[in-house]
């Protein structure tokens, strides 16, 4: 009994104590990604009042960010509010934000690689699930099309 006692405290005491420090953790890990790897999804350079060109379909407007013939990134607005964000290095989608949702997708060779969340900062790795090739695959479609509605193919 005095066993069992020790055995509840022990596993309550931990539970505690690793409620404590896994948010601590989440954010070391969130500002670990931000400082080393959140570099390697940003798009082509271009310069920082990069003239945008500007393409509307219906109510969605679509503007681009272009430098040295190459798409640096695209915003998509609807109705002035802004929905999307991506961002190209040799014109292959490298991030993709949903402005509404706070989350923005990670991308190597087209692939998803990882997804953070600008809210709650935290980043996750293990991108397989098939929930996530649904975001993939949308994200990828929707580049697609913005880059075909500016003469991209």
């Amino acid at each position: 009994m005095r066993f069992a006692k020790l055995f509840t405290v022990a596993i309550l005491g931990m539970g505690i104590l690793s409620a404590a420090i896994l948010p601590a953790m989440a954010d070391k890990k969130f500002d670990n990604f931000k400082k080393n790897q959140l570099a390697q999804f940003k798009g082509d350079s271009h310069p920082e009042t990069c003239k945008e060109k500007t393409k509307t379909q219906g109510s969605l407007r679509y503007d681009l960010c272009q430098h040295q013939g190459k798409p640096a990134y695209i915003r998509v607005t609807d109705d002035g509010t802004p929905i999307g964000f991506y961002e190209f290095k040799n014109r292959q989608l490298v991030q993709s934000c949903s402005i509404d949702a706070f989350t923005c997708s990670g991308y190597k060779n087209n692939k998803l690689v990882a997804i953070w969340n600008l809210e709650a900062q935290t980043v996750d790795f293990n991108v397989s699930s098939p929930s996530n090739r649904e975001i993939e695959k949308a994200n990828l479609t929707e580049a697609r099309k913005a880059l075909r509605i500016f003469g991209f193919k």
